[in-house]
């Protein structure tokens, strides 16, 4: 799978949530508004992707 494609499956899936809890009746709602949910996932991949990045930048500057 191309990157490219996981990131567009990645966005497609976030909007999807985001529009669905806004425009969903209430009843139906399973992360209203502030979106405690979707930041608490959004967060805990940027915590494991951040040590990946710094390794990567660490690297890059051992090679130039």
């Amino acid at each position: 799978m191309a990157v490219a494609e996981i990131h567009h499956y990645f966005y497609t899936g976030f909007s999807r949530l985001i529009v669905f809890n806004t425009m969903a009746a209430k009843e139906l709602e399973f992360d209203p508004y502030p979106f405690i949910l979707m930041n608490l996932v959004l967060s805990c991949i940027a915590a494991l992707q951040a040590p990946i990045i710094m390794m990567s930048q660490t690297s890059e500057e051992k090679t130039v």
